[in-house]
This record gives structure tokens, C-alpha cells and sequence, in this order.
């Protein structure tokens, strides 16, 4: 992902850039963090239909755990899954094993990169494709008919004809 973002740092320079950017996130950039609009609202309406929700995240836990915290979201979740430092762990295998634990079974995993379209069919859910999300590009290249979910409101609307409300 650094070598992506960043093409003209040097691997024996990662290890550097990656302490530097978290510490600078830890005391900065995590208070700049905001929601993007309609999301509270969202988790508020699909906490109203029962629906228990998880986050699945690359970031890793402590930082995911705080963002949270910071937004003031942290008990719409049951559970939070960050990410494995190390990155041996994809986020389809951290979902997989969600799964298990959790004893899911299908369900919606609302994502807007890659590797949540993976994750989703990992741990057998239906994927809708956050359109306000940062990675719907590549989603779109890879898989163009994917289900999308153009605003945060519109997936209680989803969820609650999928159980058969009105």
C-alpha cells in the first residue's frame, strides 16, 4: 500500500514512514477524522431494526477503537476487527474468521475498496459498494455490477425489505 502511495520511498525507508505517520495520526489525525454525513444516522436506523453491526478494518485495532471513540459511534458495534500490522492477515481472512466466531451467516458488508468486496464474499454476505467511499474505482473496474449503495440513509430502507418489513 506504501509502495503505492508512495513510489520513491525506499523499503529500508518504510519502516520509518510508517512509525512517523502513526504517531502523526495518533496525535493529529484522528482528531480531523469526521463521519461522512448520513453515516450516524445510518447505523442509528439499522441499530433500530436489530441488525447487529461490526466494523472490519485495515487500520489497526487501537487506532480503529479510537476513531470510534472520537466519533462517538463505538457502541453501534458489536465488535471491532482492526487490521494485522504485519499484513500476513488479509481483511478476507479476518472476516472469515469473524464469521466463524460470531457464528454469522450472510448478512450485508457495506465496503468501498477491494478488499472489502473480498471480505464480503469471504465470509458469504451480500457486498453494497459505499459510492461515497474513497476505493469505488477499483471496485468498479474489477467488478462493474456490483450492488451500490449511493447514500448512508438509503440501507435501512435495503435492509428492512430484505426482512421482509415494510
Amino acid at each position: 500500500m506504501i509502495a503505492a502511495a508512495l513510489p520513491d520511498v525506499l523499503d529500508s525507508q518504510i519502516t520509518d514512514v510508517v512509525a512517523a505517520f502513526r504517531k502523526h495520526y495518533a496525535t493529529t489525525g484522528l482528531f480531523r477524522t469526521v463521519a461522512f454525513n448520513g453515516v450516524r444516522e445510518m447505523l442509528e436506523a439499522c441499530e433500530a431494526l436489530g441488525c447487529p453491526m461490526y466494523v472490519i478494518t485495515n487500520k489497526p485495532q487501537p487506532q480503529a477503537e479510537a476513531v470510534l471513540d472520537h466519533l462517538g459511534l463505538s457502541n453501534c458495534f458489536r465488535r471491532v476487527v482492526g487490521g494485522d500490522p504485519s499484513g500476513r492477515v488479509t481483511k478476507a481472512e479476518r472476516a472469515a474468521e469473524l464469521a466463524i466466531q460470531d457464528g454469522l451467516v450472510g448478512g450485508t458488508f457495506v465496503g468501498d475498496g477491494i478488499d472489502d468486496l473480498q471480505a464480503a464474499a469471504r465470509m458469504g454476505a451480500e457486498f453494497l459498494l459505499a459510492a461515497w467511499g474513497y476505493g469505488v474505482r477499483g471496485v468498479l473496474e474489477v467488478c462493474p455490477e456490483v450492488k451500490r449503495l449511493e447514500r448512508p440513509p438509503l440501507l435501512s430502507a435495503l435492509i428492512g425489505q430484505d426482512s421482509g418489513d415494510p
